[in-house]
């Protein structure tokens, strides 16, 4: 799964990923992203690329109220896109990127786990995919939007760490992720596979990393 993940450099996101806008100026680097915060997504509006700030989580259209699907969505299962409604439903036609500078992920070590830090090599932000939902609130018409970040099998250097890592896209899948409306069901989830472990780096972090209230650049620092 990918339950944490860091994006350090926000007010580059609009360079990036060629966005007509930028993250609003009260987003603040994130090194402790966690389910049910609001974060910047990257998704298509008119054929343009806009950024956009999202609840981590997806709430479905017909969730009676938001809060339960606060954490059993945060991440959507690439094998299984097309057999759950939920996935299913939001596949065709509301992708999205989800930019980060790293993600963590937890070793199991008998009783305790530790954290690792992954990163990739060639970009400082990369983009992992995603889906994305809006949910309107019946009684007071407020639009909520929210996502979910896409897993797959892990790549060699991340089953020693875990058996599930995040989809991270190369840029041209990330256009094809984004932007292709004609392109079929097989040549899409044909991408949604692990990264290159050649430009996947781990090492590990401090346990502190843990607690969702830590937010510091300590933590992507390696153990000493």
């Amino acid at each position: 799964m990918c339950g944490r993940f860091a994006l350090s450099e926000p007010k580059e996101l609009k360079r990036r990923f060629q966005a007509k806008n930028a993250v609003s100026q009260d987003v603040g680097p994130n090194y402790n992203a966690a389910p049910t915060q609001t974060l910047p997504v990257v998704v298509e509006v008119d054929g343009k690329t806009e950024i956009k700030l999202m609840h981590w989580g997806i709430i479905p259209v017909w969730a009676k109220d938001k809060p339960r699907f606060a954490f059993s969505t945060f991440n959507a299962r690439a094998e299984a896109l097309l057999e759950k409604p939920m996935w299913k439903k939001l596949f065709p036609a509301r992708r999205c990127l989800v930019p980060a500078t790293g993600f963590y992920e937890w070793q199991k070590r008998g009783s305790e786990k530790q954290p690792y830090y992954i990163h990739v090599g060639k970009d400082p932000i990369f983009a992992m995919a995603g889906l994305y939902d809006e949910w309107v609130d019946t009684e007071t018409g407020e639009v909520f939007d929210s996502f979910t970040i896409i897993t797959t099998r892990p790549n060699s250097v991340m089953q020693k760490i875990h058996n599930r890592m995040p989809v991270i896209l190369d840029s041209n899948e990330e256009a094809a992720w984004l932007h292709d409306h004609t392109a079929d069901e097989g040549s899409l989830l044909a991408i949604l596979n692990p990264y290159d472990e050649k430009d996947t780096l781990a090492y590990e972090v401090d346990r502190k990393v843990g607690n969702a209230r830590n937010n510091s650049s300590d933590l992507i620092n390696p153990l000493s």
